[in-house]
């Protein structure tokens, strides 16, 4: 019985949906996503709010965003020890530290996938993205 359904988004509560939590970064930022969007949708349907309604927005949305750039290290890992290529540094799932991430995931990517410039030029707005959310917490 599987704890996910990819195409509906549904699933049971569960801390981790398999014995490895790294394959499960797209999942939780997913979570992430959601529950920042649906309490954006929410400040931004009134008139007026509070500025310390607005930063967890932030905080859900800074995360999911880690937790995608996990998602693109760990799965490319995967992808790159299949095709034989060098190993990832394996500190990277344990840090907090966009701008390192963003950077490791966008020169893995475009490792991956050198012809595909669209894919680099997304990358480098992804890298700028996380250095903003960096000027602001850095880890």
């Amino acid at each position: 019985m599987a704890f996910y359904d990819e195409a509906s988004g549904i699933g049971n509560f569960v801390i981790s949906f398999t014995r490895d939590p790294r394959n499960d970064f797209g999942v939780f930022a997913e979570g992430y996503t959601r529950a920042a969007s649906e309490l954006a949708k929410d400040i931004l349907s009134r008139t007026r709010f509070p500025d310390f309604d607005a930063y967890p927005v932030v905080f859900l949305y800074r995360h999911s965003l880690e937790l995608y750039l996990k998602n693109i290290v760990y799965k490319a890992a995967l992808l790159m020890a299949f095709k034989h290529m060098d190993d990832i540094d394996a500190k990277l799932y344990n840090t907090h530290n966009l701008t390192e991430l963003s950077e490791k995931a966008a020169a893995i990517l475009q490792r991956l996938f050198p012809d595909d410039a669209s894919l680099w030029q997304f990358s480098e707005e992804i890298v700028k993205i996380s250095s903003e959310f960096s000027d602001i917490d850095a880890n």
